[in-house]
């Protein structure tokens, strides 16, 4: 972790040429981070007591080895978020797992359960290839024709095992499953329950 500290001149200098005035860097784990860090130190001590010429030569050092220091940064933003995303992506859809039985599972009710913004949600989702609200009703009919094939359940009507997956509307269900089975709810059931 870098975190760099000078007097006001070398300070403003550094300010003029980056937009923030302070900039933490992790370099430790970079393969040049600790080389470059252990130079930038040494050059920001000599920038300290030199005057004129010499000082603007070592400024310029100094802002050189920041910008590199700059790319190692982001070069490693893209794997950070990729793998931030990949990491949310598996929180989000075990939380939908968990509360695939309810009915009014919303995207901001997720997005305030993980502390980020509905719109984060939908883009997180939209790398899948797959809306959030597709991956729910997917899941959802998932489950529900694996209660249908369950011989245990058998005595439940067809309508209250959709309302126990979050599915209470019997006309929409039944079209969804149909594109998704290629048959009825009652069709499916009748067909598993065979000996």
């Amino acid at each position: 972790m870098l975190v760099l500290r000078t007097d006001e001149p070398t300070h403003m200098m550094v300010k003029d040429h980056y937009e923030e005035s302070l900039k933490v860097i992790d370099v430790e784990r970079h393969p040049d981070g600790p080389l470059a860090l252990s130079f930038l130190k040494t050059v920001v001590n000599e920038v300290k007591r030199a005057n004129g010429e010499l000082r603007a030569s070592l400024e310029s050092i100094v802002l050189t080895i920041l910008g590199t220091l700059d790319n190692i940064l982001d070069s490693e933003i893209p794997k950070r978020r990729a793998l931030w995303q990949k990491s949310l992506l598996m929180q989000l859809k075990e939380s939908i797992d968990r509360q695939l039985r309810v009915s009014d599972l919303r995207p901001a009710t997720l997005a305030a359960e993980h502390h980020i913004s509905t719109r984060q949600v939908h883009r997180v989702f939209s790398q899948t290839g797959e809306t959030l609200m597709q991956y729910v009703k997917r899941r959802r009919l998932e489950g529900f024709a694996s209660d249908l094939r369950d011989p245990e359940l058998a005595h439940l009507k067809i309508s209250e095992i959709a309302s126990n997956w979050g599915m209470p509307d019997a006309a929409m269900l039944s079209k969804q499953f149909r594109v998704a089975y290629q048959m009825s709810p009652r069709e499916y059931r009748k067909l598993h329950s065979l000996p």
